[in-house]
């Protein structure tokens, strides 16, 4: 009984040693080439690179923010994997899309401001911030009458209710 149970443990321990060898040799079989788009043509990379740049473009001018930014970052990537990248492209879109959504801000910014949503406001005063400070065009004059805005609508708004209150 003693010998069975040697032999099978001297088995484990081959079939062991048989697996870890064998684990060893994986990262050798995979060095190399970036594995992950081999199998693809120079000439189809470049047709994936040019799709995915027509899509941007049209994600652009249609999508939000964030739908154009994914698009933004698949055009990177395929088009790094055909090597046909060009940073200065990449900025001027992502300028592009920023400039977009700081637009679409200050939209809502006066949207908010009118109607009294002071909170709301402060919101899309505070994403004015960081989304133009991202690309460069912060303006600091800007930025402060538009909290300025908001400080003059807090009080106007303030009066009414005052008057309100004072008529009853």
């Amino acid at each position: 009984m003693k010998k069975e149970k040697q032999k099978q443990i001297e088995i484990s321990l081959i079939v062991l040693c048989l697996i870890i060898a064998d684990a060893m040799s994986l990262p050798e079989a995979f060095a190399g080439k970036d594995k992950g788009v081999y199998w693809q043509s120079e000439e189809k990379l470049l047709d994936i690179a040019s799709d995915s740049l027509l899509h941007l473009e049209k994600s652009i001018k249609k999508d939000g923010f964030s739908s154009a930014m994914t698009a933004l970052n698949i055009w990177r990537n395929t088009a790094r994997e055909a090597g046909a990248f060009d940073p200065v492209k990449y900025n001027d879109f992502k300028k592009r899309i920023y400039q977009k959504f700081i637009d679409h801000i200050l939209k809502w910014f006066d949207t908010c401001v009118d109607e009294g949503w002071l909170d709301d406001a402060g919101f899309w005063s505070r994403a004015y911030y960081v989304r133009s400070s991202e690309i460069g065009t912060f303006d600091a004059a800007r930025y402060d009458e538009m909290k300025n805005r908001i400080q003059k609508k807090m009080k106007q708004i303030q009066r009414k209710k005052a008057e309100k209150n004072a008529v009853k």
